[in-house]
């Protein structure tokens, strides 16, 4: 059916499908050349499992999904005689085994303390690494224009199915902005983002000045942009509806409802306009939203 066919495209193009929860999950078992792994004494890995330990310092195994916390735990025990040990899970894992992981963890205070979560890579061949706190790699800092961007692109690809069927993680898609190397259609939503930018910035400083002329202006020639729930700024989502709603600018307000800006987007902290018309008691701008048609979850 096209499910089938769905899957068959994405396995095609290096997308990961959804898949369901695995019952043993494949790993490597790994440590620095200049250590000893040692004891093996409480290690939870499937001993029925084929295990494959000719690499030096890796060891290939499974661990059933139900003994993944008492791998983890035996992973701390083996970090004081061999900081370097670490679990570098297969790509073969799903994304509901890689939470599971990550919860592990995270929801642990003893494991978390001692332990830390990574994942990287994209799509089928994503993976998750538990490293020792004091031995994991560093984590490159992400510049502040790419977080900005790869907020903007989640924002934007959690509405829709862009990734196989199922939306791309945020993390993900910071990876992909920092390598350059977005997938369509990703790329084409970044470079419409980088191309509105200065024109959302406009709009916004127009909005914020009750300047309805620029705003005029600015419609005659990127009305689509002006007309887009996505025209909004790159760091606080701020949208010129919102902004004029906010600071009761009935002038900047009249000239965006005029061109047709959404009057139901929302801001990067899921407000409307309507909703801070209210928050600010800027009653004005209140009035003149209901009478351009904006939702009233209180009627």
């Amino acid at each position: 059916g096209n499910n089938s066919k769905r899957r068959a495209k994405a396995r095609t193009e290096g997308q990961e499908v959804s898949q369901p929860a695995r019952i043993s999950l494949p790993l490597h078992i790994a440590w620095a050349a200049e250590d000893s792994l040692g004891c093996w004494e409480g290690c939870p890995c499937d001993p029925s499992a084929p295990c494959d330990s000719s690499t030096a310092n890796k060891l290939e195994t499974f661990v059933a999904s139900s003994r993944v916390s008492e791998l983890l735990a035996w992973l701390c025990s083996r970090l004081g005689d061999t900081p370097s040990v670490h679990l570098d899970f297969s790509s073969e894992l799903s994304k509901i085994d890689r939470a599971q992981v990550h919860r592990l963890v995270d929801d642990d205070r003893q494991l978390k303390q001692q332990l830390i979560t990574l994942s990287t890579g994209t799509g089928n061949a994503r993976t998750i690494s538990v490293y020792g706190r004091q031995a994991a790699p560093l984590i490159m800092e992400v510049p502040l224009d790419v977080l900005q961007l790869a907020a903007r692109l989640y924002k934007t690809a959690a509405g829709s199915t862009v990734h196989g069927g199922m939306p791309f993680s945020l993390d993900e898609i910071v990876e992909l902005c920092r390598a350059d190397q977005l997938p369509e259609p990703l790329a084409s939503m970044a470079a419409r983002i980088k191309e509105q930018q200065p024109v959302v910035e406009r709009l916004l400083a127009a909005a914020a000045g009750d300047d309805a002329a620029t705003i005029h202006a600015v419609a005659a020639t990127h009305l689509r942009i002006l007309q887009s729930p996505s025209c909004c700024h790159a760091d606080s989502g701020d949208l010129p509806l919102t902004v004029a709603a906010r600071a009761g600018n009935l002038a900047a307000l009249r000239a965006l409802l005029e061109h047709g800006a959404p009057l139901e987007a929302r801001d990067g902290r899921g407000a409307t306009a309507l909703k801070l018309s209210r928050t600010f008691e800027t009653t004005e701008a209140e009035a003149l939203l209901l009478q351009a048609g904006a939702v009233d979850p209180e009627a």
